[in-house]
């Protein structure tokens, strides 16, 4: 994907997204809609959108045009799960969303940190950077939902008390710690 003609990629990013999506304009699970084809047959389709993935986390990383980062944002908008979340520290997304290539001139990296201007002549110059963050944000709340979860014994007594729930660490039998070292 990386030598793809940036037209031809944009029309492969929105039929990928808009069949994964189940033509829907929605926040879906990738594996949505799938049910039935056994524990290989999804093992194998979520490597290969993972792969997929990665290949354009690569090229959001080397781009340098602004609506081409807007099209590649919008293929990373999924309901990932908490089995996601080691595919999504191996594709070091966040990282590629905070600081792109790295480079001084990488648009990813100068999205963050600007003030917001209130007049009209600012807006446009800002729709990379809201939704650089709308993106980031949808996928640290995806992320952080998993990390915590409510203790149902303090949801009970919150009634009684008036007290707010604690919040606990979320128990997982695949990997306790994938979803902080994701976040980390």
């Amino acid at each position: 994907m990386g030598e793809m003609p940036f037209s031809h990629l944009e029309d492969l990013i929105s039929w990928f997204a808009s069949a994964l999506r189940n033509n829907a304009n929605r926040l879906t699970h990738y594996l949505d809609d799938t049910a039935g084809q056994g524990i290989h047959l999804e093992a194998r389709s979520r490597q290969h959108f993972f792969e997929i993935l990665g290949s354009l986390v690569a090229r959001l990383k080397a781009s340098k045009v602004e609506k081409e980062i807007k099209v590649l944002l919008n293929a990373f908008k999924w309901s990932y799960t908490a089995r996601d979340h080691g595919e999504l520290v191996q594709l070091n997304l966040f990282s590629v969303l905070h600081k792109g290539s790295n480079d001084a001139d990488s648009l990813l990296k100068k999205s963050w940190g600007r003030k917001v201007k209130i007049d009209c002549s600012s807006l446009d110059d800002q729709a990379l950077n809201k939704d650089v963050l709308e993106m980031f944000e949808q996928l640290f709340l995806t992320v952080a939902g998993r990390v915590v979860q409510p203790d149902d014994q303090r949801d009970s007594a919150k009634g009684a008390s008036g007290k707010l729930p604690q919040l606990a660490k979320a128990r997982s039998v695949v990997d306790d710690d994938v979803s902080e070292v994701l976040l980390g």
